[in-house]
């Protein structure tokens, strides 16, 4: 009992808090935004866009751009020798070689197919990353939201309870309640701060996740929503679920993927079939 009462008394002399510190505020928009960005794992999923970009606008030039060999040879020699290519006394030699080489074969084909299968496969992780990134945003920013609105019912239970306990202690002072009357009044005061302390870091952390989602330095409130009621959907959530399964991100870089794989199995088949290469030399002696 002693331990108890000295806990409560203790509680009963933290000074309530007289108001939340200035957090600079966010709207979900910029939060979308500036968070987006900056997520890790859509920045690496940006990052295979561009890959795979690459390696299609690679297949393609392989149809028209040959490949170029060059290698340059210097040769010195301990006596001079008479060199019949420049027709004078030498002591060295420099010979350079270049070699242009066009292929054509079904494999250029089947890794241009591939090459477009991959981009298609990319594009849609990178889509998948985007809406994951901005779930976890906006799950931070109603998070802000609710632990708001929580801290403030807390406040306001603080209020009602400290409004009880002057009531209590002028019926009290009037002589119409003991003294023992007003210890539920009190106990119920503690447990009103207790509960503004706990709501008040829940909002605290609430605020540091959100802002680190959004790629900010410390805390950022969430801006109030709208209090309108919002506008119905355009389709159904049978049609929202079927146009999900159809051409959602997932399926999209799944069937891609199956595409990228089957084009992989046909350019190993390709190394049965004949190629058709032009090949051109040219060698400089000196």
């Amino acid at each position: 009992m002693i331990a108890a009462a000295t806990l409560a008394l203790t509680l009963l002399a933290v000074p309530a808090p007289q108001g939340a510190d200035t957090v600079p505020v966010i709207t979900l928009a910029e939060a979308l935004e500036r968070g987006t960005r900056l997520e890790p794992n859509y920045v690496e999923a940006l990052g295979r866009v561009a890959e795979a970009d690459w390696t299609r606008t690679a297949a393609r030039l392989a149809f028209f751009v040959p490949a170029v060999t060059t290698s340059l040879d210097w040769t010195k020699y301990s006596q001079p020798f008479f060199n019949f290519g420049t027709l004078q006394q030498a002591s060295t030699s420099t010979t350079f070689n270049a070699t242009a080489q066009l292929s054509l074969n079904a494999r250029r084909l089947v890794e241009l197919g591939r090459s477009r299968a991959e981009l298609e496969a990319a594009t849609s992780t990178e889509v998948q990353r985007r809406y994951a990134a901005a779930l976890l945003i906006e799950s931070a920013y109603y998070t802000v939201l609710s632990d708001a609105e929580l801290a403030r019912v807390a406040a306001e239970r603080l209020r009602r309870a400290e409004e009880q306990l002057v009531l209590a202690r002028a019926r009290v002072a009037s002589g119409a309640a003991v003294q023992s009357d007003s210890l539920t009044v009190r106990l119920e005061l503690v447990r009103a701060r207790v509960d503004v302390l706990r709501q008040g870091a829940a909002l605290r952390a609430s605020q540091l996740e959100l802002g680190r989602r959004a790629g900010m330095d410390g805390p950022r409130q969430a801006a109030p929503l709208d209090t309108l009621p919002p506008p119905a959907l355009p389709l159904s959530v049978a049609e929202a679920v079927m146009q999900a399964v159809e051409s959602g991100p997932e399926y999209r870089a799944a069937r891609a993927r199956e595409r990228s794989a089957e084009s992989a199995l046909k350019a190993e088949r390709t190394g049965y079939c004949r190629a058709c290469r032009s090949r051109r030399s040219t060698t400089a002696t000196t």
